[in-house]
């Protein structure tokens, strides 16, 4: 569904904007829209520094290598 067939212009006049002439409703339905992209655009941008900070950590931390066995590990003893 495209959202500008969903939004009718005319209900939104006949309610809360009853009093507020035609082009306003317009000019406030693109200064939205505006506000919208940047405010996404923006934190897109965030995300992916956040991501790329992400990775190089990930790619820094060193490899521990796996058990190869199920048995209990054995007691270990000390020299003290």
């Amino acid at each position: 569904m495209h959202v500008r067939a969903a939004i009718d212009l005319d209900s939104i006049r006949s309610g809360a904007f009853a009093s507020v002439p035609g082009p306003a409703v317009t000019q406030l339905h693109e200064v939205f829209r505006a506000a919208f992209s940047a405010g996404i655009t923006r934190i897109y941008a965030y995300a992916t520094v956040l991501l790329l900070a992400a990775l190089l950590v990930v790619m820094a931390l060193p490899e521990i290598p796996l058990r190869t066995s199920n048995r209990a590990a054995p007691p270990q003893t000390s020299d003290f």
